[in-house]
């Protein structure tokens, strides 16, 4: 049980840091068997988790970095239950949080993101891979 510090251990010391390859899959970035491949192979290799990851292009090198840089905030048991249950995580509010972006610098790119989206779903309507009306759900 937790105390009021979020410590789970009762003699004052922080809770211990949730290990990586749990909170990619509790993050939904990579499945469960993803990781036992990837540990089966850091094994072998004597890499960081996180290397093989990228080697086996499962994840980007931006990705981890994001996400070791929120990791500490999952050590508690709280903290792990709501990402568990949150599901995956925007990229954007990751990003956000280990100050690899600006406030700015997401909205531009969220625009850019729904500008080639609408672009690319309008595309797809028009070759029969998408239906029309998702095309036409979006504005440029």
């Amino acid at each position: 049980m937790e105390n009021s510090k979020g410590n789970s251990n009762g003699f004052g010391s922080p809770p211990a840091k949730r290990l990586l390859g749990q909170v990619l899959v509790d993050g939904g970035f990579i499945t469960q068997v993803d990781l036992e491949l990837a540990l089966a192979e850091q094994i072998r290799t004597k890499e960081r988790l996180g290397e093989v990851l990228i080697r086996m292009g499962k994840l980007g090198p931006e990705e981890i970095d994001v996400v070791v840089s929120v990791q500490g905030d999952l050590a508690s048991l709280s903290g792990a239950v709501k990402a568990a249950a949150g599901g995956r995580h925007n990229l954007g509010d990751l990003l956000l949080k280990a100050k690899r972006v600006t406030p700015e610098q997401l909205g531009n790119a969220l625009i850019e993101q729904q500008r080639t989206r609408a672009a690319t779903d309008r595309g797809k309507a028009r070759q029969g891979t998408c239906s029309p009306g998702l095309a036409d759900g979006w504005r440029t």
